[in-house]
């Protein structure tokens, strides 16, 4: 199990899994993975009790339980494709006896299509805006996964221009969950959780309304420097009698701290993107929505004084420098 972070909000998210091609594996290496609650077992594979919900790399079957069901519209997979998976909550229901709880509303497997007539306190009824309106449409809690950037599953249904359908588990238990992936003989992947992923979904994908965000979204921005030192100072633990020298340590203590994690997030952002750029390029798709690299102004400046220095190459460094800056 993945356990970098967890989920219990009203909103979809969505993430990645690079399934890796490892040739010191042996070839009977297989994979599930999904979504468990934290009380799933850590010892049995994903899809085991009743706590978790899999998606098995044969046939691509889904499984809860320890119930498969091969016929349901999923697909097999293996090293090289990307599997997508998401997970809709809605927003808990608070009451006089605290949160309402799905307990009584079972996982309906045999009626995808039927979803939105299910009952229960977090089943609620998709709502269709008039005239034509989407806005107030709702649904239910349920995953969907995708490979490759197509949704599994047995298709949607189109009625009065509204697309819905396409889950592989809906009417799911309320709760806390975490991605999850069980790996046997070797099987492993690279996971991703964004924000930028190797196949955006499109949302001819998705139902209509339906928008996904990122799962990498939970995490907070980290702040710069200064908003960290204004945030600080804000909190009034520092009064006019405190000694200057004591003042002065803890501005230096809270701008070096805040500059440590908004230089690491900075420098995983730039790794992240490149990865995507790599992945996107050897499937030869489109990369003008990532972010455009930043080319190094001091090393840029480096290049050119030394290149000056042998006869000036210097114009054709920075050249270079630009063509890769527009790439």
């Amino acid at each position: 199990q993945l356990p970098s972070t967890n989920l219990r909000l009203g909103e979809e998210l969505k993430k990645d899994i690079i399934l890796s091609d490892n040739t010191h594996v042996p070839k009977a290496g297989h994979l599930r993975m999904g979504w468990s609650m934290r009380t799933g077992d850590l010892q049995a594979p994903v899809g085991y009790d009743r706590w978790s919900y899999g998606l098995r790399d044969i046939m691509g079957s889904r499984i809860h339980a320890s119930r498969r069901e091969d016929r349901w519209g999923g697909v097999p997979f293996g090293p090289g494709d990307v599997i997508g998976f998401a997970i809709h909550l809605q927003p808990l229901q608070s009451s006089a006896f605290g949160s309402i709880m799905n307990a009584s509303n079972p996982l309906n497997t045999n009626a995808i299509h039927n979803d939105y007539d299910a009952q229960g306190p977090a089943s609620k009824k998709k709502k269709r805006g008039s005239g034509g309106s989407h806005k107030n449409v709702e649904f239910i809690n349920h995953i969907r996964f995708f490979k490759n950037g197509k949704t599994m599953g047995s298709g949607f249904v189109s009625s009065r221009g509204v697309r819905s359908g396409g889950e592989a588990f809906s009417g799911i238990e309320d709760g806390v969950y975490c991605p999850a992936v069980s790996s046997y003989m070797g099987g492993c992947v690279r996971a991703n959780f964004g924000p930028h992923f190797v196949y955006p979904i499109p949302p001819s994908q998705l139902p209509t309304g339906m928008k996904l965000r990122p799962l990498s979204s939970r995490c907070p921005t980290p702040m710069t420097p200064e908003e960290a030192l204004e945030r600080a100072m804000k909190e009034k633990s520092i009064t006019k009698k405190t000694d200057e020298s004591l003042v002065s340590a803890f501005k230096a203590a809270i701008r070096i701290e805040a500059k440590y994690k908004y230089d690491a997030k900075e420098e995983f952002m730039k790794r992240h993107v490149d990865e995507i750029r790599k992945e996107r390029h050897a499937r030869k798709m489109n990369t003008n929505d990532l972010p455009v690299p930043v080319v190094d102004t001091v090393v840029a400046a480096n290049t050119c004084s030394e290149g000056s220095k042998e006869g000036g190459a210097c114009g054709e460094d920075v050249e270079m420098k630009d063509a890769t800056n527009t790439l």
